[in-house]
C-alpha cells in the first residue's frame, strides 16, 4: 500500500520539522490490505484560519486513492515545543484517519488491521524517545 504524508502549512507551525522523524512511506509500502485501497494520501493543514481553508477527502475509485486533509489549528502549533507538535500530530491524524476510514465502507480492505497498524506506526514514529533526534536543528 502506499501511503503518502505531506504538508501545507505556515512555516511558523513548524510542520516539517516535527514530522521529519515520520517515516510512513517505506513502513507501509510492502504492506496488503486487501484490494479496495491502494494508495493513502494524507496532507496535514497548518494555515491562517482567516484562509478559509476547510477539510478536502477525496476516494477516487479509479485508482483506488483516498486523500485526506488533516486540519490542525495553527494557533496552537506555534506556542508549543516540538515534543507536543508531534503529540497533537499523531493524535489528530490516528483520530481523524480512523474516523474517515469507517465512514467508507471499502469492501475488501481490512479496515480494522490498518488502523491498528497505522496507529502503533505513527505512535512509535512520533512519539518514541528517538523522535527528538532532529529537535535540536530547529530553533523554538
Amino acid at each position: 500500500m502506499r501511503l503518502s504524508v505531506l504538508s501545507d502549512s505556515n512555516w511558523e507551525a513548524k510542520i516539517d520539522h516535527a514530522t521529519k522523524c515520520l517515516d510512513l512511506k517505506s513502513t507501509f509500502e510492502s504492506r496488503d490490505y486487501g484490494p479496495s485501497l491502494n494508495e493513502l494520501c494524507i496532507i496535514l493543514n497548518c494555515r491562517d484560519p482567516q484562509l478559509g481553508h476547510k477539510q478536502r477527502i477525496r476516494l477516487t475509485k479509479a485508482t483506488k486513492t483516498l486523500s485526506i486533509d488533516i486540519m490542525l489549528a495553527l494557533e496552537s502549533f506555534t506556542r508549543v515545543p516540538h515534543e507536543k507538535r508531534r503529540s497533537q500530530i499523531a493524535d489528530t491524524m490516528c483520530n481523524e484517519t480512523e474516523r474517515i476510514l469507517r465512514k467508507y465502507s471499502l469492501c475488501d480492505f481490512d479496515t480494522e488491521k490498518f488502523i491498528a497498524d497505522f496507529r502503533y506506526e505513527v505512535t512509535n514514529q512520533l512519539l518514541s524517545p528517538e523522535a527528538a533526534r532532529f529537535d535540536h536543528l530547529c530553533l523554538p
